[in-house]
């Protein structure tokens, strides 16, 4: 309770200040209001680009508040601080479940871990994606042993919403299925129940992608900003994402291509055509992006000031997450799991659009490492 209450008054302080201007406009408002009120009834009049702009669930999330609270948007953004609070808790739980005695300190880390604390203050996905995130690991860790197939068809079930929460998540659940085959960290777990995971996710993914089917008589892979969020990655300087999106889709238009679909169609083609053509400069491109994904410090224009102590912060973290990694080397198996996903949204983000935001579903599992090694180091001080 103490963790949840701590989470709490710490996000309910960022969500004031971030009601002053001098916060708030930093972060770019993407169209999930605007999908919710279709959704809700409150506005029928939006563009293609708009009402399959994202992974859907978050859009439905908050049209169900809308509709319950009769167009609140502000009961969006508290429900959204509870849930980053909530997840600080299961954190910790799941915590106690990887390395013994760490999952209180891991869970605190996490309310006081800057990226989550911030987005949790505003109209976004990442509290209810990493909710869900935290909330499958959880499930995994704790049910592995006696998870039946049904069980194990839920448990994918759950991952297909969190993939309908946020794209780039589909691209973990081949990596999982291959550390599950292989690396095996839970020997009782059969192939047969491996594969009712993997059908349970596609399931939930393909009734979504069933229906936008039936609605647009096209294929939508989850969301229809692929092709463009491919061609914003192939850019080195991600201040001018915006500005070269922009171009691109102005051009499009020009030359007569006006339906969404087709521009983000469009979109793909150009990004094909520039790796084809500049393979080294495109490998370069690559590399930076990496290491832009794990720069400790926030772009631009955050003040000075929140760009040193963020950075102080994650520089730490990573510290004794790196110590903790070694730490736990002897049971690299069981987070393997964890590791997986590391290792899939760096490679997913060095080719789609990144920054410090897309590694936010990272920070639970940077906690608890971190929370690994700040136990190794003081014990052997002690």
């Amino acid at each position: 309770m103490s963790i949840f209450l701590t989470a709490l008054l710490v996000r309910g302080l960022m969500l004031i200040l971030c009601l002053h201007d001098g916060i708030k406009f930093l972060i770019r408002s993407d169209p999930y209001l605007q999908t919710a009120e279709f959704l809700a009834g409150m506005n029928t009049q939006i563009s293609d680009y708009v009402r399959w702009f994202g992974a859907p669930v978050f859009s439905f999330f908050c049209a169900a508040v809308l509709k319950l609270t009769g167009g609140n948007t502000s009961a969006i953004i508290t429900l959204n601080v509870l849930l980053s609070s909530v997840t600080c808790v299961l954190t910790a739980k799941l915590g106690d479940r990887l390395y013994r005695g760490i999952g209180h300190l891991g869970g605190y880390l996490l309310v006081f871990s800057f990226g989550a604390v911030f987005f949790s203050a505003h109209l976004q996905s990442e509290s209810l994606f990493v909710f869900l995130e935290v909330a499958l690991f959880l499930w995994l860790y704790a049910r592995w042993d006696v998870m039946g197939s049904a069980e194990m068809m839920g448990l994918g079930f759950l991952g297909g919403i969190t993939n309908l929460t946020r794209t780039v998540f589909g691209f973990y659940l081949p990596v999982l299925f291959l550390v599950m085959i292989t690396v095996n960290p839970w020997k009782k777990i059969k192939f047969r129940r491996i594969t009712m995971l993997v059908a349970g996710w596609i399931l939930s993914v393909g009734a979504w992608m069933l229906f936008a089917f039936h609605v647009t008589g096209r294929f939508v892979p989850i969301s229809a900003t692929g092709g463009q969020t491919f061609y914003i990655g192939t850019l080195r300087d991600p201040n001018t994402m915006t500005e070269e999106g922009e171009r691109v889709i102005k051009e499009l238009e020009q030359s007569g291509i006006h339906n969404w679909f087709d521009k983000d169609k469009a979109f793909r083609r150009i990004a094909v055509r520039y790796v084809r053509e500049h393979p080294k400069e495109y490998a370069c491109t690559l590399m930076i992006k990496i290491a832009e994904f794990w720069r400790p410090w926030p772009y631009p224009p955050y003040p000075m000031f929140i760009r040193v102590a963020v950075g102080a912060w994650y520089t730490v973290l990573f510290l004794f997450g790196s110590i903790g990694i070694y730490v736990s080397r002897k049971r690299w198996n069981i987070w393997m799991p964890l590791y997986a996903l590391i290792v899939c949204l760096t490679a997913v983000h060095a080719v789609m659009a990144t920054s410090l935001r897309y590694r936010i579903p990272l920070e639970p599992i940077l906690c608890l490492l971190a929370a690994v090694g700040l136990k190794e180091v003081f014990q052997t001080e002690t």
